[in-house]
């Protein structure tokens, strides 16, 4: 399996608890927003009943986004990135997403964040517990925000 970056966020609040990073095409990325889009997904599937798993994107290279920004009419001169998984498993309080190439087995993934997921609630349980107050005054305020 290849992993590009892993996050585990709170399921409330999608506050982000852990995050690690081996391999990312951005520099410009911001891990609160990419912890609140992950929470959107589990949103959306809860919507209309449906579980979720994962999610694929496609990458441009940088040096197609640099043809497409140069001239108005755009042909694609560089090949596209491999897509980017992006695999999702919830336990508890707690979701992981996984970031790994397209090629992997998606159960093997799945099963690799279910454990991760029981491993950090184990180290953490007691920390979780006592931060759940926070969580939730954290989501309730983001909830009231939205929709002011």
């Amino acid at each position: 399996m290849v992993l590009y970056r892993v996050n585990v966020l709170e399921a409330g609040s999608g506050a982000c608890l852990f995050e690690k990073v081996w391999q990312w095409n951005s520099t410009a990325y911001n891990t609160e927003r990419l912890c609140k889009m992950v929470l959107s997904f589990y949103s959306l599937a809860k919507e209309f009943s449906q579980e979720f798993s994962y999610v694929l994107f496609e990458q441009e290279s940088a040096q197609a986004k640099e043809k497409a920004t140069s001239t108005l009419r755009t042909k694609r001169v560089a090949p596209r990135l491999p897509p980017l998984r992006l695999v999702c498993r919830k336990f508890g309080v707690l979701i992981v997403a996984l970031f790994t190439d397209y090629n992997d087995d998606i159960n093997s993934c799945g099963t690799f964040g279910e454990r991760l997921l029981k491993l950090f609630d184990g180290v953490h349980q007691a920390r979780l517990r006592e931060l759940a107050p926070k969580f939730q005054e954290l989501a309730s305020s983001e909830d009231t925000s939205v929709h002011n």
